[in-house]
């Protein structure tokens, strides 16, 4: 049984793997495929007027930051596995639930720290005027739901 979950998960991991690796990826259906480094950071950091050597270095910190979370985002998708295994057990062991369950939130707040770390060393490299754009599209958080998105995701429920 554990081996038949291992396998899916570890299959789930390597589809989830290719998939992201499809070009065009996260920009939508083939965008992004001919724009510069330059263009790819200004248009989806809302960051303008970058200098070669401040792209150089974000292109450094983000190279950085995803080396260091890739092995921590493979755990936390193996721990939320595990924890589903757990509670759909015929007598679930409530002292392993609440370990995965802590293990998973130490993970999260992990992940969540290395973000806010690698975005305010980035904002660190900014001039003011570039600070304010980067701080209304990645700071508050705008670049992640598009306007409209939380509207539509309500009237869905």
């Amino acid at each position: 049984m554990k081996k038949k979950i291992l396998i899916t998960a570890v299959l789930t991991l390597f589809f989830s793997a290719i998939s992201f690796a499809q070009p065009g990826m996260g920009l939508g259906p083939c965008k992004g495929k001919n724009l510069t480094d330059k263009e790819k950071i200004e248009k989806f950091s809302g960051i303008p007027n970058l200098t070669d050597e401040q792209i150089t270095k974000i292109k450094k910190l983000r190279t950085e930051h995803m080396k260091e979370v890739t092995q921590k985002q493979a755990l936390l998708k193996e721990k939320r596995a595990h924890l589903k295994v757990l509670m759909t057990q015929d007598n679930p062991n409530q002292k392993e639930i609440d370990k995965t369950v802590n293990e998973i939130n130490s993970l999260r707040g992990d992940l969540m720290k290395s973000r806010i770390d690698m975005q305010l060393k980035i904002r660190s490299l900014l001039t003011d005027e570039q600070k304010v754009y980067f701080d209304k599209k990645v700071i508050s958080g705008e670049h992640h739901h598009p306007k409209g998105f939380h509207n539509n995701r309500a009237a869905r429920k």
